[in-house]
C-alpha cells in the first residue's frame, strides 16, 4: 500500500481543472492542474467531500466553472479516462444560473 503524502496542497480559488485518480480499491487522490501534491488523498468519502466543497463554491458563484477528469488504472493500457463514479454539477446550465442570480420578487 502506498503511504499517505506528508503534505496536502491547499485549493487555489482560481483553479478550474482537477484530476481525480483511483489509485487502489479504496484509495483515491485529487490533484489540481499543477499535479505536484494532492489536494485530497484517502478514501472515496474524503475525496468526494473535497469535490463537493468545490462544487458548492461553483454553484454559489464563488468559483468559476470547473472541469473534473477521472482516471482509473488499466492493467494493459495504463491510466484511462473514465466517467466519475459520482456525478457532480460542475457546470450549471444557464437557466440554473439565471434562477440563482435573480432576486426573489415575492419577497418585498
Amino acid at each position: 500500500m502506498k503511504q499517505k503524502p506528508l503534505h496536502l496542497k491547499k485549493i487555489d480559488s482560481k483553479e478550474t481543472v482537477f484530476y481525480w485518480f483511483n489509485l487502489e480499491e479504496s484509495t483515491y487522490a485529487l490533484y489540481d492542474s499543477d499535479m505536484g501534491e494532492p489536494i485530497s488523498y484517502g478514501s472515496l468519502n474524503l475525496v468526494v467531500g473535497t469535490i463537493r466543497a468545490i462544487n458548492k463554491e461553483v454553484t454559489e458563484f464563488k468559483r468559476r466553472p470547473c472541469v473534473l477528469w477521472y482516471f482509473e488504472r488499466d492493467g494493459t493500457q495504463g491510466w484511462r479516462k473514465k466517467t466519475p463514479p459520482v456525478l457532480f454539477n460542475w457546470n450549471p446550465s444557464a437557466e440554473d444560473k439565471r434562477k440563482q442570480s435573480e432576486p426573489d420578487k415575492n419577497k418585498a
